[in-house]
């Protein structure tokens, strides 16, 4: 017979067959993964504020074990969702992180993205598609910017 013995997590196993003899209740925890910051403090966010988060939040960004603060995907979100919202504001800083190479391109693409929800200048849009596509990136911000070049076209008058 085999005797029981105590597992780090506190599971009883039989032996070493791996077998669980005692099961604890299990337990579901859903949570949602939200941006980085409050979302009302993107609102009062300043241009510099926003280029001092790109340099942060990089795909290498690290959360503090804080399991429901975003990563540089939902930043990207949230801010493509600020520029659809305030195109004008973000226009600047959009056409000076084309041209940034410390920044990282995904958020170029969202703020192009938020552009386009927000029926800006496609002609700009254009310019920025074509500034953007100069630039090394992966095949999957290719495929995106193409998509979302093609959606400006079809919104311009």
């Amino acid at each position: 017979m085999s005797t029981l013995k105590q597992n780090s997590d506190s599971r009883n196993y039989i032996g070493n067959s791996g077998k669980i003899e005692d099961k604890e209740p299990y337990v579901v925890v859903m949570a949602g993964v939200y941006a980085p910051y409050q979302k009302d403090r993107y609102k009062f966010m300043s241009l510099d504020d926003w280029g001092k988060t790109f340099l942060k939040i990089t795909p290498d960004f690290y959360r503090n074990n804080n399991y429901n603060k975003g990563s540089m995907l939902e930043h990207c979100r949230a801010f493509e969702s600020e520029v659809s919202e305030r195109p004008e504001f973000f226009v600047d800083l959009i056409n000076r992180i084309i041209k940034d190479k410390q920044i990282h391109p995904d958020y170029v693409i969202y703020g192009l993205s938020g552009l386009v929800k927000a029926k800006y200048n496609p002609a700009l849009v254009c310019k920025f598609s074509e500034d953007i596509v100069k630039l090394k990136l992966s095949d999957e911000l290719i495929r995106l910017l193409f998509g979302i070049s093609t959606i400006s076209v079809k919104v311009s008058p």
